[in-house]
């Protein structure tokens, strides 16, 4: 997005360029971090459904990681309405189907489903939102990647690299420690990230 929105909002007729690029990159990494998040638990010694469950929720997060991608074009043209109602949306829908999920005692893979399903709902709102800003259909072409991941390679690596942390601490930890102990760690960083949004977002 650092790379992405600049570009589109002095030149917005590259807009379809960007973001059909930027679309197809963010499918094809997301597959390559699938393969690094099984390679991983598979290397701690994870169970087979530990392994497999991480894999599906990559893949079940995919959908919501495209949505967000239209938001690059939505800021770019000053719409940030409409990135706000794909979030809103997505999350919306995700409780009212993890909550019915959970009560069905479907456990992991049916909060998995939920995330899944909402995400592709979101993307279709994305796509539609899109649209109606009459900008240039979606393409991708070898050209505009090249250009992409020359501008944004160094952003990529420090992005994934904070990504990755909490996966890598969480991991590191529940092969060190009891449980309970990542029971908390888990709940300090969601505590932490609320309380430090405000400031990100300002």
């Amino acid at each position: 997005p650092t790379f992405v929105i600049p570009q589109v909002a002095r030149e917005p007729s590259r807009a379809g360029g960007m973001l059909g690029t930027a679309l197809v990159l963010r499918a094809g990494f997301g597959i390559l971090v699938t393969a690094l998040a099984w390679l991983v638990t598979w290397t701690f010694g994870y169970d087979a459904r530990t392994r497999w469950l991480a894999v599906l929720f990559i893949l079940a997060s995919l959908p919501l990681f495209l949505a967000q991608g239209y938001g690059m074009v939505f800021r770019a043209r000053d719409q940030m309405g409409h990135d706000a109602t794909v979030t809103v949306a997505y999350k919306a829908l995700v409780l009212s189907l993890t909550l019915p999920a959970l009560l069905l005692g479907t456990g992991i893979p049916g909060v998995i489903l939920a995330q899944a399903v909402a995400g592709v709902v979101a993307v279709g709102i994305a796509a539609a939102l899109y649209r109606r800003l009459r900008a240039t259909p979606l393409r991708a072409s070898f050209e505009t990647a090249r250009e992409l991941l020359a501008g944004g390679t160094p952003i990529l690596l420090m992005t994934a690299a904070v990504a990755a942390q909490p996966y890598l601490d969480a991991l590191i930890l529940s092969s060190l420690v009891p449980a309970p102990v990542v029971g908390w760690f888990g709940a300090a960083r969601t505590i932490s990230g609320t309380l430090t949004a405000p400031a990100a977002i300002v």
